[in-house]
């Protein structure tokens, strides 16, 4: 009763999500009517419609129909990204269309269950976007060359735009400060839980390789990594290879488990590289054929990789030690 007055109420923007763009006495926005997907265009003073131009298809699915972006506007021009796909760019005079495209079908990709939710970005002469899921690894963005012209009624040229690159980000990701490509898993609250790297990264003090599988807890600590190739951790060389390797750190960035690549001594300890056949029969003798550290770096476990006097007793190669955290010997397998 005593809030704002109402100035003006307008109708047919149809359903969705899009938000406002305001210029030059105009606001923009973006909904659904029927079968389609339309920028609309009102008079800010008054809410009257003065243009609607269809950019794409209607999309719905069960968290709701209609566009989720709204309109990019720069000086005389309103850029679209549909949620269906559609990327256009149109005259925020009459609507009139300068160019448009399926961001599908230029870049094959496809569409998420949600339908693409963003506006495009436009920075100097480039445009950024996302295309969204695409089923292969994508370490590098695109970058694509397009020259529009476009003229008025009268023939006339009235701008020459050269988008040089379209920096299309195909699934690269920026997320706690980590650059992630192809499918990304979250936790409830928001925070990454697991994604592959785009480039070489350093989580917790540690280098890693383009293409590791990182995960994080839901605090949003790393904790372990599926190593793309052999590297080396904390001096040890830990073999990668994708997901058959987990190599595990503790909360404080000490590394916790690891499969050798190699062969090494640890502490004294001649420890073995990963042995498949240690994995295979690890029900039958107890062994794993991991190498694991305590968060003060201690050595924990090892398979030896040659006979050792340990504490005054005799070890045999391939026997399995451990230690506790003041590297003294606890058991012997």
């Amino acid at each position: 009763e005593d809030g704002p007055r109402l100035l003006w109420k307008a109708q047919g923007a149809g359903m969705g999500y899009s938000s406002f763009s305001i210029s030059g006495g105009r606001l923009y926005t973006m909904g659904s009517v029927k079968s389609d997907e339309k920028l609309h265009a009102f008079e800010l003073a008054t809410g009257k419609l003065l243009w609607s131009v269809k950019v794409g298809d209607h999309f719905t699915n069960g968290r709701g129909g209609g566009p989720r972006g709204t309109p990019t506007l720069v000086d005389d021009l309103v850029y679209t990204l549909g949620t269906s796909g559609w990327l256009g760019c149109y005259k925020t005079a009459d609507g009139a269309e300068v160019w448009k495209f399926s961001v599908f079908d230029r870049f094959g990709s496809k569409n998420i269950n949600w339908g693409l939710s963003e506006s495009v970005l436009i920075e100097g002469d480039l445009l950024i976007c996302g295309p969204d899921f695409i089923e292969r690894e994508i370490t590098q963005p695109t970058v694509c060359h397009l020259e529009l012209l476009f003229q008025d009624n009268n023939n006339r040229i009235l701008n020459f735009m050269k988008l040089l690159n379209i920096l299309v980000f195909m699934s690269l990701v920026w997320a706690q400060d980590v650059l992630c490509s192809n499918k990304i898993e979250y936790y409830q609250n928001g925070n990454i839980e697991f994604c592959t790297l785009s480039s070489e990264d350093t989580l917790s003090g540690q280098p890693l390789p383009e293409g590791t599988g990182v995960h994080f807890t839901k605090e949003g600590v790393f904790n372990w990594c599926f190593l793309e190739q052999d590297t080396r951790i904390q001096e040890h060389l830990c073999r990668g290879g994708g997901h058959d390797f987990m190599t595990a750190f503790h909360p404080n960035g000490q590394l916790r488990t690891a499969w050798l690549a190699v062969d090494e001594v640890i502490q004294d300890i001649p420890c073995s590289k990963f042995r498949f056949l240690s994995a295979v029969f690890v029900g039958i003798h107890g062994k794993t054929g991991q190498t694991s550290f305590y968060e003060n770096g201690q050595l924990r476990y090892c398979e030896l990789s040659k006979k050792i006097i340990i504490e005054g007793k005799p070890y045999r190669k391939r026997d399995a030690v451990r230690f506790n955290s003041d590297g003294k010997l606890i058991v012997r397998q």
